[in-house]
């Protein structure tokens, strides 16, 4: 399936030639049909024969470069046919005759179709993974509507977080800076609200209070650091990893960040969402050192650059968390959840899937055994001042 650069699917008509660079443990042989790529079901699928193309060389990494011709559409209802049982998946480079001659931006929609399970580009044996990075290119390119960009579950978050935080200072007043720096509510609003406060988890099993911070800021200059982040990466990454994986990478991470403050700082109020964000960005780091090898040669310069930019906010952020009223526990810990869950999501859609699956399986056991022994230990050893509930 074409897609010109006006993102108007288009179809190569039969005779037309289609270049493709084809995986080198996936090479057809030539006569062979195959799949030019997964379309949308409410698309025709278009096929196509292989045919060799020895005079042109191929890129590293990829084995013989084909020239493909496609064959008229299967009838309705017909079905797709590929011989020899062979799934064959590859990257689509130039359309010559059909109108399209710059490289074929399918990118999203592929990651709309794929990417929320992993992503690949055959339903097969074929590469996986390479979804996020067409996800990414398409993000770029601008090939997602400000509709999409906008109303995603990042955004949304950002937003209750500024009406809860003026919803707060409305009940409850502004705090003196002597009590409150950040210019925000007193800390008996804050616990009102749901702050994580280990005496009421402990004490009164109010065990919710380890996502609820989550929401919750101390103050305007709080909240304007963590929101303006989430704005500008948030958003980014869920489009490329999927809403349901950047939930999942969140939440988690936030909680496992609201845990280590309830070990380490039992006796302190905690609010804010820099746990969950830490998280975001160590998941973030594993996104890009498991696919490090699948980023086409012309996306790596971009790799690099947010490789850099993602550990110096990570250094960065670590050096400032023992500053005063900021919860070093909370980055931390949700550094690490971000950094395990990032494994557990990312690992399978590396260079070696089943290598992947496995180390994203024991990763997942090896994680909810920590979230068990850090519950565990919070219930038999951490003793909070019982004066806190006053």
């Amino acid at each position: 399936r074409a897609m010109s650069t006006r993102g108007s699917p288009r179809s190569p008509r039969p005779g037309a030639q289609v270049m493709a660079y084809v995986e080198a443990e996936h090479v057809p042989t030539p006569g062979q049909a195959i799949e030019l790529s997964a379309a949308p079901p409410e698309f025709a699928p278009t096929m196509a024969t292989v045919q060799p193309a020895p005079d042109v060389e191929a890129p590293p990494g990829f084995g013989s470069l084909y020239d493909t011709a496609p064959s008229a559409p299967p009838a309705p209802g017909g079905g797709l046919q590929r011989n020899s049982g062979h799934n064959s998946s590859f990257m689509l480079q130039r359309v010559v005759g059909v109108g399209v001659e710059d490289t074929l931006d399918f990118e999203y929609r592929q990651q709309r179709l794929h990417s929320r399970g992993g992503g690949s580009v055959d339903r097969g044996r074929g590469e996986r993974g390479s979804a996020g990075s067409r996800a990414e290119a398409g993000v770029a390119r601008g090939r997602i509507s400000c509709c999409e960009r906008f109303f995603t579950i990042s955004n949304i978050v950002c937003v209750a977080q500024v009406l809860i935080l003026y919803w707060m200072i409305r009940e409850g007043g502004l705090a003196s800076r002597e009590i409150n720096p950040l210019y925000g509510p007193p800390p008996q609003t804050l616990v009102t609200y749901g702050a994580k406060q280990a005496a009421k988890i402990i004490y009164e099993d109010e065990w919710w209070r380890l996502a609820s911070p989550i929401l919750l800021h101390a103050g305007v200059v709080h909240i304007a650091t963590n929101v303006l982040i989430q704005l500008r990466v948030g958003g980014y990454l869920e489009l490329v990893w999927g809403k349901f994986q950047w939930v999942v990478v969140y939440v988690l991470s936030g909680v496992l960040g609201n845990m280590a403050s309830v070990i380490f700082l039992p006796d302190t109020i905690g609010v804010g969402s820099s746990g969950a964000l830490m998280g975001m960005l160590g998941a973030w780091a594993f996104y890009i050192f498991l696919r490090w090898t699948k980023y086409p040669p012309e996306r790596r310069t971009e790799r690099n650059c947010q490789l850099i930019v993602v550990l110096t906010s990570i250094t960065l952020t670590i050096m400032f968390s023992f500053a005063d009223y900021v919860d070093w526990a909370a980055h931390l810990g949700g550094l690490i959840g971000g950094c395990l869950w990032g494994i557990v999501v990312f690992a399978p859609h590396g260079p070696n899937s089943k290598v992947g699956t496995v180390v994203s399986v024991l990763t997942f056991v090896g994680t909810v055994i920590l979230y068990v022994v850090a519950f565990a230990y919070i219930v038999l050893f951490v003793k909070p001042d019982r004066e806190l509930l006053d």
